[in-house]
């Protein structure tokens, strides 16, 4: 039987680090980014919170991005290293997030989280697999959609 891998779980960090930098680059559309320098202005600003998850080795399996507000957190970015995938580092990393949250932030709401549609009409087959196995990655954490609400 082999011994559970040992991971450094939903770590803070002053975002210095050059492994989340190359995950998100990788992770998400160009369009749907903010650029680096935006966000190490805001990291240094205290404006968005980096959280990194590791192996015992110290190298990246995950990473998340937390923008703070009034009275409730915003999940801005999430990635999980792509050879990790499926392997509940995400749901683990998540759940430490929200735990951390809570301490955090006692009077906030809660985490919010915006996923494209998985109803939008021209979806290839792939983009639609995706998009629905990313909202139930979410349901299975107890996330809930917020329907029928508009916000700025």
């Amino acid at each position: 039987m082999s011994t559970p891998e040992k991971i450094n779980l939903c770590i803070r960090s002053i975002g210095t680090e050059q492994d989340w930098r190359t995950l998100y680059e990788l992770s998400f559309p160009r369009d749907e980014r903010m650029s680096l320098e935006e966000l190490d202005v805001m990291i240094k600003r205290q404006l968005v919170l980096v959280h990194r998850t590791t192996d015992s080795e110290g190298n990246l399996l995950c990473f998340s991005i937390v923008t703070p507000m009034s009275n409730f957190s915003l999940l801005a970015y999430i990635a999980t290293d792509q050879t990790r995938r499926s392997s509940g580092v995400g749901s683990k990393h998540m759940k430490a997030l929200i735990a951390l949250l809570k301490k955090s932030y006692p009077t906030h709401r809660g985490l919010f989280l915006e996923i494209e549609s998985t109803r939008e009409v021209g979806l290839s087959q792939t983009e639609e697999v995706e998009r629905k196995r990313r909202l139930a990655f979410y349901e299975r954490l107890g996330c809930k959609r917020l329907l029928g609400a508009d916000y700025l």
